[in-house]
């Protein structure tokens, strides 16, 4: 299998990148619309908890698609 010690890794192609880029972000989006939406109808402590949950996602979003492009083949 590839990836297996000894062996190359697979390749991932770009077409897939975006297709998690788009995936993720959406969420990540979705994420921020409902903590802006708990803040302003006062509930603070939850609204600020999404809000800290979004932040974090968007940054290991962008980590795992900055370690998935070492490998990209331009398709």
């Amino acid at each position: 299998m590839p990836g297996d010690p000894g062996l190359p890794k697979a390749r991932v192609r770009k077409r897939d990148i975006r297709k998690f880029r788009i995936l993720g972000y959406s969420s990540l989006v979705f994420a921020v619309v409902v903590a802006l939406l708990m803040l302003s109808t006062g509930n603070v402590g939850f609204g600020i908890f999404v809000l800290v949950g979004a932040v974090f996602l968007g940054l290991s979003l962008a980590w795992i698609e900055r370690f998935l492009k070492r490998d990209v083949d331009p398709i």
